[in-house]
């Protein structure tokens, strides 16, 4: 397997240096790793994913009782899932008389947001060097 790597061609004797004198942006603490990637996994479910999206297109907040006619699978598997959003604070549920709503957590889509938008900003690519050197890893 080979990975093309850019080294800057002042330093092709000690290419480890390289990496070296690399800057490390703002990065996140291990909490906060574990927090994003339970939220990500979550909402990395296609039928997860889909009920996040009835939700707010049902002006943030939707009925239990709604679920299932959007869906090829039965209620306990609805409340599995709706659970697993929930965990992740992806969601929350309040009771309304003989029925359960969930809403959106608009507080932790915003994080989520921040967090990608880290990766889609202008600029956020580091410049190319110079010079190509292929590395070979086994």
């Amino acid at each position: 397997m080979s990975i093309i790597a850019r080294l800057p061609e002042t330093d092709k004797a000690h290419p480890e240096a390289a990496c070296a004198g690399m800057p490390i942006a703002e990065h996140l603490d291990a909490r906060e790793v574990e927090r994003l990637a339970a939220q990500l996994k979550a909402l990395a479910h296609p039928v997860r994913l889909r009920m996040v999206d009835l939700i707010h297109a049902h002006g943030g907040q939707l009925c239990v009782c709604e679920f299932e006619q959007y869906f090829d699978v039965k209620q306990p598997t609805i409340s599995h899932h709706l659970k697993v959003l929930r965990e992740a604070g992806l969601i929350r549920s309040c009771q309304k008389g003989a029925w359960v709503y969930h809403a959106i957590e608009p507080a932790v889509f915003a994080r989520l947001r921040a967090f990608m938008d880290r990766f889609a900003a202008e600029g956020a690519a580091p410049s190319a060097p110079s010079s190509e050197t292929t590395i070979r890893t086994p």
